[in-house]
């Protein structure tokens, strides 16, 4: 899984620890229950981006 999420990343030009935060939060499903998933990827990318 991780040379796919490499791959991915690469291929989109994103970092890699943002599509595994993102792939955790949706593991824990505690962001889906309060819809709040959109707006955190959201601020992962605004923090991502900045660096």
């Amino acid at each position: 899984m991780e040379d796919k999420i490499k791959e991915l990343a690469k291929k989109y030009n994103i970092p890699p620890t943002l599509l595994l935060e993102a792939i955790e939060m949706e593991k824990e499903k505690v962001v889906s229950k309060n819809r709040q998933l959109v707006p955190k990827i959201i601020q992962l990318i605004e923090i991502y981006s900045e660096t």
